[in-house]
């Protein structure tokens, strides 16, 4: 990838691609909680799992 970005600045394009690609976008999207914080969002304890871009 150009720049070498890190997956946090990738998450959002990979969905993105995945809906051009299969025709769908995903209802729920499962990360690692550090990327939340890298990623700037503020969840509170029950949300990550009601979290869309």
């Amino acid at each position: 990838m150009h720049n070498n970005p890190y997956d946090g600045h990738t998450l959002k394009d990979a969905i993105n691609q995945m809906e051009k690609i299969v025709g769908l976008r995903p209802k729920e999207v499962y990360v690692d909680v550090s990327k939340f914080r890298r990623l700037g969002l503020n969840l509170s304890k029950g949300s990550h799992k009601n979290v869309l871009f």
